[in-house]
């Protein structure tokens, strides 16, 4: 079991620094978080151009800001080498990217269901 307290990671009861652990914890809070309908409103669109790379040095994905000046490294996305983990990785990589590279349409779209309250339905529907 991999939890998340106080900010630190516990891997059944004992506390992790391993970066891939850490990552999945991440990732289940925020597969199982709800998205309040008013909280497109707080959002900043970060207008960031992205892709995604290989680690070089890591077995995980990388989406990174292509513009100069702007923040290099957005997320990473870490895998296990087994089965169908790094295609997901790829998958979830690439979604990210795509999010910040169509973040104007994204905003847009989230400012419109919030004012006409149909995010919470999308959100429970999907």
């Amino acid at each position: 079991m991999i939890e998340i307290v106080n900010g630190r990671v516990f891997v059944e009861g004992k506390e992790t620094v391993d970066t891939n652990l850490i990552g999945y914890a991440v990732l289940d809070v925020a597969e199982n978080s709800v998205i309040k309908s008013d909280s497109p409103k707080k959002i900043v669109n970060p207008k960031i151009n992205t892709k995604v790379v290989h680690s070089k040095t890591k077995d995980a994905f990388n989406v990174i800001g292509t513009s100069l000046g702007n923040k290099y490294k957005i997320a990473r996305i870490p895998y296990i080498d087994i089965g169908p983990e790094k295609k997901e990785a790829l998958n979830h990589a690439l979604f990210i990217s795509m999010c910040f590279n169509n973040s104007d349409s994204l905003m847009d779209f989230l400012n419109k269901s919030t004012n006409d309250n149909s995010l919470q339905e999308f959100i429970t529907t999907k």
